[in-house]
């Protein structure tokens, strides 16, 4: 311990320039603490003359009261006229009245420190470590303005979180919101590809529809064997084609998704000339491929697509109505 004070008061001399004794005497007023020794020196240096030796403390009394009492008051500390005359240990003064948060040896200390005399009092106990790091304790202003200021700064980091909190709000719901309208379009697109593909897969099947239709040509009238086939639809109309007892079932069919895909580009023409657009069913009645059957009443059958018979294995040899049953 002695040897490391040794080291700081030769360290204190080194930057200030100063004295041994009054660099200890520093350094003892600060608890040893080099830094602000060295600060409080270089910002409150010693009289002139003190560098040389030390002085008597009681020999120079008036002069030490009078320059503490002016490095107390540029400090901002107003103390009595009488508290700054140096006491020995053991005096049987009484107390002096000192100012709120002023220590008696403190006050001792920084004195000697200031002239660059020996400092002759009792040392504090800082045994206490919790204790000393407290310091003396605070005036009833003081701890007001502590607890002011810890409410505003209570009052700042909730205003902080509040906000943070509204932000956090605000970003969850535009992002909640764009993620749906990301979604919205997805399902618009989805269903927009879902409707061409739709489109076109149809196109494909009446295409090969009329490919058929057009390799087994309409026999003439009056061909030997041939008949004609009248299909009511829903809608009241009637599709009649000649056929041959060879032909197969599915080329009723074909004939009627075609007739109907026609007439539904005709309607949808018509439509989409006057402003409108087309109806669902078109213009028979709303007929799909695939999405009906024919019948004949008397007697009832039924006659599904995509059956391999020929119309004489299917029992339909002459004229015949059949009428369309939509799944």
């Amino acid at each position: 311990m002695e040897e490391d004070r040794s080291d700081m008061i030769a360290q204190f001399c080194a930057i200030t320039g100063a004295p041994a004794h009054i660099g200890e005497n520093y350094l003892i007023a600060h608890d040893w603490a080099l830094e602000r020794a060295v600060d409080f020196y270089m910002d409150h240096p010693p009289q002139q003359g003190a560098a040389d030796e030390a002085p008597d403390p009681f020999d120079q009394a008036a002069d030490m009261m009078g320059s503490a009492q002016e490095m107390f008051r540029r400090s901002g500390i107003e103390l009595p006229p009488d508290m700054l005359a140096v006491h020995a240990v053991g005096d049987d003064e009484a107390p002096l009245d000192l100012p709120e948060g002023i220590n008696l040896e403190e006050a001792r200390m920084l004195e000697a420190a200031m002239l660059g005399i020996p400092y002759q009092g009792r040392m504090p106990d800082f045994s206490n470590a919790a204790a000393a790091a407290a310091g003396p304790p605070l005036s009833p202003g003081a701890m007001e303005q502590r607890s002011l200021r810890a409410e505003q700064d209570a009052a700042y980091e909730e205003s902080l979180a509040l906000d943070r909190a509204k932000q956090e709000s605000i970003a969850a719901a535009q992002e909640a919101a764009e993620a749906q309208e990301l979604a919205e379009q997805e399902a618009a697109a989805a269903a927009a590809q879902a409707e061409a593909d739709a489109a076109r897969a149809l196109a494909e099947l009446l295409q090969s529809k009329r490919q058929r239709l057009e390799s087994s040509p309409e026999p003439a009238a009056g061909e030997a064997g041939s008949f004609t086939v009248v299909v009511r639809l829903p809608d009241g109309s009637r599709k009649g084609r000649r056929f041959r007892g060879s032909d197969q079932l599915q080329a009723v069919f074909d004939f009627v998704d075609v007739q109907c895909s026609g007439a539904d580009a005709a309607a949808a023409a018509a439509a989409g000339g006057s402003g409108g657009a087309a109806g669902s069913d078109g213009g028979c009645g709303g007929v799909r491929p695939g999405a009906y059957r024919l019948v004949t009443q008397f007697p009832r059958k039924v006659y599904v697509e995509g059956s391999s018979q020929s119309l004489a294995d299917a029992g339909i040899t002459s004229d015949s109505a059949l009428f369309i049953e939509q799944l």
